[in-house]
């Protein structure tokens, strides 16, 4: 066992799913958690869902239950009315929103997706009949991302109001309110224990928040521009951040110490996503590839201010046939799921920094 832990890391198999010409720009996208479905959100305000197993999409007839607790949907948007809605197909097409839509992430366990808008609101969708299920409503100005905790029982979003909000699926109200960055926060992730939430910022900060306080327990000045992605190690002890400026940052937790810098990348960084054993991380963003970093290289973060170096921690890179890649993560069985856009059909994120966004 001890020449397996400090033998050489294994590289993971890796698919890519590419988004070719045809769709609108592409600006999110999320994996369901047993890899059956994968969700993306586009700049023309849909939602499109594809099956990854060999059987099609269905949709079953919506059932009226006058017990349910009506979630003050809007009665006059038109959600989740394709023509072949009752027909089977590999892809369905989810309407409603209107805006782009920036964020997806699948409920664990239960047949809901949720997505979150320049529209200011995060809908709820029923994945056995396709549609709008609820319409969550607090935030003021444009999300630019959520969150869904690994229990499934929060739901995070991040916001160009300056705030991050907690949710609850049952309550289409904010439970938390999370005050305290000074510009837009751009992304928001759940520590595994469920208690607390990371938040980034245009602020250049990162923030940990108590979820049961709604109080900010690290601070983290960190980063030399807008923080975009975010990732817990599977134990807890491990914070990645990385963004605008390239560098992905490696956090102790329980020290609020950086233990390491990687630099490697040539453009932002949009998502990161750790292996089962945290020994590895991989990355992915506006460059066409995905490069992967061994964390077990004992190297203490440099002192250079250039980016004209790759850091030893580099392991691998692996091209991509895409403009940008928008989704980065392991799945099971050492599986690397990346999806991208092609060029003729791709969306640079948004910048949140901007007025107009």
């Amino acid at each position: 066992m001890k020449k397996v832990r400090e033998g050489p890391p294994c590289i993971p198999s890796i698919c890519l799913y590419t988004l070719a010409h045809g769709t609108s720009g592409l600006c999110s996208a999320a994996e369901a958690e047993d890899d059956s479905l994968l969700a993306c959100g586009f700049e023309d305000s849909s939602v499109r869902l594809w099956t990854l197993l060999p059987r099609p999409l269905a949709s079953q007839p919506a059932e009226v239950d006058v017990r349910r607790i009506r979630l003050y949907c809007d009665a006059d948007t038109d959600v989740g009315k394709d023509d072949d809605a009752a027909r089977a197909s590999d892809t369905k097409v989810l309407r409603g929103h209107r805006g782009p839509v920036y964020g997806l992430d699948f409920l664990p366990g239960k047949e809901i997706l949720l997505s979150c808008s320049e529209d200011t609101t995060v809908r709820a969708w029923d994945l056995k009949t396709h549609r709008n299920v609820a319409i969550y409503r607090g935030h003021s100005y444009p999300v630019w991302a959520l969150d869904v905790g690994p229990l499934g029982i929060y739901f995070a979003t991040a916001s160009k109001d300056n705030t991050a909000r907690i949710w609850t699926p049952e309550r289409t109200f904010p439970l938390r309110i999370l005050a305290g960055h000074n510009m837009d926060v751009d992304c928001g992730k759940f520590h595994p224990n469920c208690n607390y939430l990371a938040t980034g910022s245009s602020d250049r900060c990162l923030r940990l928040w108590s979820v049961q306080e709604g109080r900010v327990v690290r601070t983290l000045p960190s980063h030399r521009g807008t923080i975009f992605a975010l990732a817990f190690s599977p134990d807890g002890q491990l914070l990645a951040s990385a963004g605008e400026d390239r560098r992905i940052k490696v956090w102790d937790l329980g020290s609020s110490s950086l233990l390491k810098e990687l630099r490697g990348h040539t453009d932002a960084v949009y998502d990161l996503s750790f292996n089962r054993d945290g020994s590895l991380l991989a990355s992915g963003g506006a460059e066409p590839l995905v490069r992967l970093w061994d964390l077990r290289r004992s190297t203490a973060p440099s002192a250079s201010d250039t980016d004209s170096h790759t850091s030893p921690e580099h392991l691998a890179s692996f091209p991509t046939a895409t403009s940008a890649l928008h989704m980065v993560r392991y799945a099971s069985h050492n599986l690397l799921t990346l999806v991208g856009s092609a060029p003729a059909a791709s969306s640079a994120p948004r910048s949140s920094s901007s007025s107009s966004s």
